[in-house]
């Protein structure tokens, strides 16, 4: 087979394309579902060409991107609740001695949506040579779509003010508080409106 050069948003378009086909063709992957590995060729050509239902989130398909101190809880409370709705997000744990920057950036770079737990000092430099400020500015590098819930009134860090300033749109979520409601439903609808 040749090789051929494409830019990486052609090939990501392509790739897209290929997975919402598969699904379509395939069923969802669930085991119990109706559709489970069976083909849509045999059906009438009325379904065959209907539009595919919006993917579910998947921990390869959203990242959690927050300061571990400061938002801990608030994501574990996130994740339960895309879980009970059927989606689900990645929440980054790293087994000791592995390399946790490896990982963060292999996530970030497959995640379709960064949901960003805008605490106090998300986005300032932290303890080691990787933190929320390097997962910011690749975020906004690579152009990722994200959400961001502020859970703060004001951001320490000047970069992080200049980069997500008020006018960004977001979703409160005082940090110590149950999940507010509604919350998830704007998460599933952004994600929703990527597709």
């Amino acid at each position: 087979m040749e090789e051929v050069d494409i830019p990486k948003k052609a090939a990501r378009i392509i790739l897209e394309q290929r997975d919402a086909y598969l699904a379509r063709i395939q069923g969802d992957g669930d085991p119990g579902s109706p559709m489970h590995g069976t083909s849509t060729l045999s059906t009438p050509s009325s379904s065959r060409h209907s539009t595919p239902s919006c993917p579910k989130m998947t921990e390869e398909s959203v990242f959690i991107s927050l300061r571990f101190g400061e938002a801990m809880e608030e994501a574990i409370q996130l994740k339960a609740a895309l879980q009970k709705e059927g989606h689900d997000a990645y929440l980054c744990e790293v087994a000791p001695g592995a390399n946790i920057k490896e990982v963060v950036v292999q996530r970030l770079a497959a995640a379709k949506l960064v949901v960003i737990m805008g605490t106090k000092t998300y986005g300032a430099p932290g303890t080691v040579n990787f933190s929320t400020k390097q997962e910011l500015e690749y975020i906004l590098d690579q152009e990722k779509p994200f959400f961001l819930i502020k859970m703060c009134d004001n951001f320490e860090d000047e970069m992080t003010k200049f980069n997500l300033p008020k006018s960004t749109s977001y979703v409160p979520w005082e940090k110590g508080t149950p999940l507010p409601a509604g919350v998830v439903k704007s998460l599933i609808e952004k994600y929703k409106s990527l597709f």
